[in-house]
């Protein structure tokens, strides 16, 4: 039952980071008096979402469920406090992705359930620590795809110069945001890639021809080229912004091996 519960919860966290998003959106094209900010459903999404977030860790198991639902929720938390420290204070505008991501992943949970009650009491402090690692890099992974997609959105607004693009972000800071998380996004990942290694056991079934380990060592070795090139100036942000949302499919990829192929160690 909870493994169920657990899903519809994240879903509806999903579904209400997704409606918030696309509210606060339409509402920046109004007059500031006629603004709605969507507080009421980033409270129910950021309620539904750490409840079940705190069933998968605590009551229920199930490694990649709560891999997946621990990172989207930093991520979330991330933006809602991010957004603060942007030129337009716009709560839930950057929540769409981490909305998809969400859903996506109660949407694999129902097509598989089948790895969503194994228990995580026998896991050594380790695994945890991965857990941690890889859930950092996650958030890190869709905050820097927020900030890239609403780079890509602002510049083709302020081409058209509608009145929503007066109360958009700024460039400069969308393109450090994007940059920055990126990195973080990284360094979570080469300590996720290294706490997994300490954590695989004998007994382990890890391989290291399985979809996600092939799959997450490309994501790191694009992360790594986007950066690089980045730092030798060869690469502006827009293209910085288009790679960012080819890391975050690669990642969709990740999580689809996490829900529907068996467990890689």
């Amino acid at each position: 039952m909870l493994e169920n519960l657990k899903i519809w919860l994240l879903g509806i966290g999903g579904l209400c980071y997704i409606i918030a998003a696309i509210v606060r959106w339409r509402g920046l094209s109004q007059s500031t008096t006629k603004n709605k900010r969507p507080w009421a459903l980033l409270g129910t999404g950021l309620a539904a979402h750490i409840c079940a977030t705190v069933i998968s860790f605590v009551i229920s198991g199930g490694a990649d469920f709560a891999y997946n639902a621990l990172g989207s929720l930093f991520a979330a938390l991330a933006m809602l406090i991010g957004t603060r420290f942007l030129s337009v204070n716009s709560p839930g505008l950057l929540l769409l992705p981490v909305g998809i991501m969400a859903l996506l992943v109660a949407i694999f949970g129902i097509i598989d359930s089948s790895n969503l009650g194994r228990s995580m009491d026998k896991r050594s402090w380790v695994f945890f620590i991965h857990i941690i690692f890889m859930s950092l890099n996650l958030a890190a992974v869709l905050l820097a795809s927020a900030a890239a997609g609403m780079y890509l959105v602002v510049s083709k607004q302020l081409k058209k110069a509608p009145e929503r693009a007066l109360n958009l972000p700024q460039l400069p800071p969308l393109g450090i945001l994007c940059e920055r998380s990126l990195l973080v996004a990284l360094a979570m990942q080469i300590g996720g890639m290294v706490s997994g290694a300490v954590a695989i056991g004998p007994d382990s079934t890890f391989t290291a021809s399985h979809p996600t380990i092939v799959v997450g060592w490309l994501v790191m070795l694009v992360m790594a080229l986007i950066l690089i090139l980045r730092a030798l100036k060869r690469l502006s942000y827009r293209g910085l912004s288009w790679g960012t949302w080819a890391v975050l499919a690669l990642t969709v990829i990740v999580l689809a091996t996490l829900m529907t192929v068996d467990p890689h160690g």
